[in-house]
């Protein structure tokens, strides 16, 4: 197993702990061995070596759970303690803002033991007195619950593609369509279309699990993720074709030209009506098809046109990589350069850098940089503050190369004071991008008020350049806003908002949003020259 996953089965074991009413130092151990395991750059070696019980913070009885778990998936200890609790009662704490503590007072005062049982007691007042919650607790776990049904069952675009992976390596003969080829950010369900072979001559490798046959379609279930899988037929092509784009790119194709029968390529639909092919990520309906038409579709940022990245974290604030572990893996994907930007002084829970300690390391990514003969930019991820600052006073901020400004509090303003504070913000001739701009977290919060056509309009005039930030757990700017980011002439840049060095190839997923958006390569700025980004960031009027 990979230690993402054993991470996870950390995670897990110390909620069931401190479920079980475990002592509290067991419980936190086992969280802090799922967050310290996330940092070891070596850690199949560890593993292979049984050299876990050698890390800081991972003792000899954690070291044997891990073992077990990546050598069998999962451990005995691991295993009893779930059956100790029923299926239903452990899905309350998918519930946002519904903690094993929390959750332990509901247990014992209200005997809730299923989200049914929090929904009727929410509906009859009866957290009202409960001893740690009240009326502003009970309305937020009324959103919450609202929340989660509403994502229940949804994949974010990471995940998806993983399952995907997983069928096709399972299953012959299929081909993904709908949102999962189109590469959504959150897909509803796995859709596949079966191509040479019958429904019957598939099925025979569903046996083992529960299938509905619904006239045209398979469905099952995969991994607890809904699964539908269509027939192709005669006319395959022409069937991946319909059942991929969205309503809207198929309206468009379909006012050009009738498509054909018996296709020997989806690319041949294209092709005779005029057009260049358009890859199934952009099939949205917002311009592609103009795009085709005048053969532009090959100006669309690719991944080989990806230079390097700027929001960059490093274990100088909350990061577990090193700069020199982000040197290497940018030099393995082929970077030209690289940016770091850890959190600044106010970010206290991510270990924001004192200003000494940020111009501390500005020299030690000029050296760095010299020594592997890689150039690295110095930059910040400095908090917006609430009322509209930077964190830093400007004659430290003047030292940077570049300050990615973002938000990481104070989300429920009303939204003419989140965009006075923004507009604040972008007027700061420090601040070179808008981080994160919406502040979302897919499947886990909705962003803040804003109106994001005057923010795009308020950094064209201050030549700022704005993130679609690449986590798939963000996607944020949302790909939908491209087309005006590029009308208003605002440059985008991809940034992975890296905590791991190998979370550099998160850019990935920022790429197939961008290319969703239509988002031409001159108007990328990690594709741009390195020497039109040091133009643009006064690279070296700053080291005059």
């Amino acid at each position: 197993m990979k230690k993402e996953e054993i991470s996870e089965s950390l995670k897990e074991m110390a909620t069931l702990l401190e479920l079980s009413g475990e002592n509290p130092f067991k419980v936190k151990a086992y969280y802090d061995a799922g967050r310290i395991l996330l940092s070891l750059e070596d850690f199949e070696d560890l593993v292979k070596e049984k050299n876990l019980n050698k890390i800081k913070g991972i003792g000899p009885s954690i070291s044997e759970f891990i073992y077990t778990i990546y050598e069998k998936g999962t451990h005995p200890a691991l295993e009893d303690l779930k059956n100790r609790f029923t299926p239903e009662f452990l899905e309350l704490l998918k519930i946002p803002n519904l903690g094993p503590k929390k959750l332990l007072t509901l247990q014992k005062e209200l005997n809730i033991t299923s989200i049914q049982d929090l929904k009727y007691a929410i509906y009859e007042n009866r957290l009202l007195n409960l001893s740690g919650f009240g009326q502003k607790t009970q309305e937020k776990l009324k959103e919450s619950l609202k929340f989660y049904e509403s994502i229940k069952g949804k994949l974010l675009l990471n995940e998806a593609i993983a399952l995907e992976e997983k069928i096709l390596g399972k299953y012959k003969n299929l081909y993904p369509v709908g949102q999962l080829r189109r590469r959504l950010p959150v897909i509803d369900c796995l859709e596949f279309l079966l191509k040479d072979i019958s429904f019957e001559k598939f099925s025979e490798d569903l046996k083992e699990k529960e299938v509905k046959f619904d006239g045209g379609e398979i469905k099952f279930n995969f991994e607890g993720y809904n699964v539908k899988i269509y027939q192709g037929g005669k006319n395959f092509y022409k069937r991946l074709f319909e059942l991929t784009g969205s309503k809207e790119h198929i309206e468009k194709i379909e006012e050009i030209g009738k498509i054909e029968d018996n296709l020997s390529s989806e690319e041949e639909i294209y092709v005779k009506l005029g057009l260049d092919f358009i890859p199934p990520e952009m099939r949205e309906g917002i311009g592609e098809v103009e795009i085709a038409k005048k053969h532009l579709i090959s100006r669309i940022i690719d991944l080989k046109d990806i230079f390097g990245t700027f929001h960059n974290h490093t274990i100088e604030s909350d990061g577990a990589s090193k700069i020199e572990d982000y040197v290497k893996v940018a030099k393995e994907i082929g970077f030209k350069f690289i940016g770091i930007a850890d959190h600044s002084r106010t970010a206290k829970y991510a270990g924001g850098l004192e200003a000494e300690e940020l111009l501390k390391q500005i020299k030690e990514i000029e050296v760095l940089s010299k020594e592997n003969k890689f150039l690295i930019f110095s930059g910040v991820e400095s908090d917006i503050l609430l009322n509209g600052n930077l964190d830093y006073e400007d004659d430290v901020l003047s030292k940077l190369d570049y300050v990615v400004g973002s938000i990481h509090s104070s989300f429920n303003l009303r939204k003419e004071e989140q965009m006075e504070r923004i507009e604040k913000a972008i007027s700061n001739n420090y601040l070179k991008i808008f981080g994160h701009p919406e502040g979302r977290i897919l499947l886990g919060r909705k962003g803040y008020e804003i109106d994001i056509e005057k923010i795009l309009e308020k950094l064209s005039e201050g030549k700022k350049w704005i993130e679609l930030n690449s986590n798939p757990l963000r996607l944020d700017l949302d790909w939908k806003f491209i087309p005006l980011a590029q009308s208003l002439n605002v440059p985008v840049c991809i940034n992975p908002d890296a905590h791991y060095s190998k979370d550099l190839r998160d850019v990935f997923f920022g790429l197939l949003m961008s290319r969703k958006g239509l988002l031409f390569k001159e108007n990328c700025v990690n594709a741009w020259d390195i020497e039109k980004i040091k133009e643009d960031l006064n690279y070296y009027e700053k080291r005059r």
